[in-house]
């Protein structure tokens, strides 16, 4: 005959182990939705929603100046799919550099950066792309 400490040990360790699935699948459900903010729709006003469905980015290159070879003077990269508006960052997203996007596959991408940004500065390229141009940005 088994003891009822035991009985009720079992589903504490049960109720635990649920716990930590839900958070679990809870984390990978956040940090999946925050890879890249792109793909999000134009809003005209605060009422329409849209699905966030992001760009794939690829083929990233950095242009250096041909004089000091450690200045990053231009990037590119590709998406797959067109955007009407592309902002890049090389610094996490402290500075935007304005960007151009081709309107046809491969959807290439050319960024500025604002001022120079020495290849030691530029620690994380983020992406913002948008299907239409936003009416504030």
């Amino acid at each position: 005959m088994r003891s009822p400490g035991r009985k009720n040990g079992h589903k504490r360790l049960l109720g635990i182990i649920l716990v930590l699935g839900l958070l679990t699948v809870g984390t990978y459900a956040f940090t999946n939705s925050n890879t890249f903010a792109a793909g999000v729709p134009a809003a005209g006003d605060s009422g329409n929603t849209g699905a966030i469905s992001g760009y794939v980015i690829s083929n990233v290159n950095y242009v250096l100046d041909l004089a000091s070879q450690t200045t990053i003077t231009s990037y590119t990269f590709n998406l797959d799919g067109a955007a009407a508006y592309v902002k890049g960052s090389l610094n996490g997203g402290s500075t935007w550099d304005a960007c151009t996007a081709a309107a046809s596959s491969p959807y290439l991408v050319t960024c500025t950066p604002v001022t120079p940004v020495s290849t030691a500065s530029a620690t994380n390229l983020r992406v913002v792309a948008y299907n239409d141009t936003p009416a504030n940005l």
